[in-house]
């Protein structure tokens, strides 16, 4: 578990070890779950007003895109709360980095009920946590083939292309 200073020692409640803000741990490590209004999960990915839930049983109206939330946290003192950034990281808008994830002790449903989130990794890179496989379509090329995006005049393959051994791009002029 990450340990924390004090806020009146530096003045921020961020953890001395990894500068991670008190109310983004207790989003990732508390058992919170974010469902849609009427309490099923959440199938539209443009879905971003929800409702927050905690283990005990309270739950609060929490709009992610715009960053309000019902809860006294939010209300009174003005701040991103626990339920807005669960709501920002569970439904995707908010990327979180592996390095904050190693450094907490992550709630095992983060992602359950939403599309997200949205994992980030230290080089850059995305790490897809839809659990769709991404390998192998009719042609033998990667589902995330961007020869057609970015390559269409040059015989060099895109990055997925290349990873898995094609060295010439894909047929995009068809």
């Amino acid at each position: 578990m990450t340990q924390f200073t004090p806020d009146h020692e530096n003045g921020h409640g961020y953890s001395t070890d990894t500068q991670l803000e008190r109310r983004t741990e207790r989003a990732l490590s508390e058992p919170l779950s974010v469902v849609s209004l009427d309490g099923t999960p959440i199938d539209n990915i443009n879905e971003t007003v929800v409702q927050v839930v905690s283990h005990s049983g309270e739950s609060y109206h929490v709009d992610a895109e715009v960053g309000r939330c019902e809860c006294p946290d939010h209300r009174h003192r003005d701040v991103e709360c626990k339920h807005i950034r669960r709501a920002r990281i569970a439904l995707g808008l908010s990327p979180v980095s592996t390095k904050i994830l190693a450094a907490v002790n992550v709630d095992d449903q983060l992602g359950a009920n939403t599309p997200g989130p949205v994992v980030v990794t230290t080089d850059g890179g995305v790490v897809d946590t839809s659990g769709e496989n991404l390998e192998d379509t009719d042609d033998g090329r990667p589902d995330d083939c961007e020869c057609a995006e970015w390559n269409n005049d040059s015989d060099i393959p895109c990055w997925p292309c290349y990873r898995e051994g094609f060295d010439e791009p894909a047929n995009t002029k068809e």
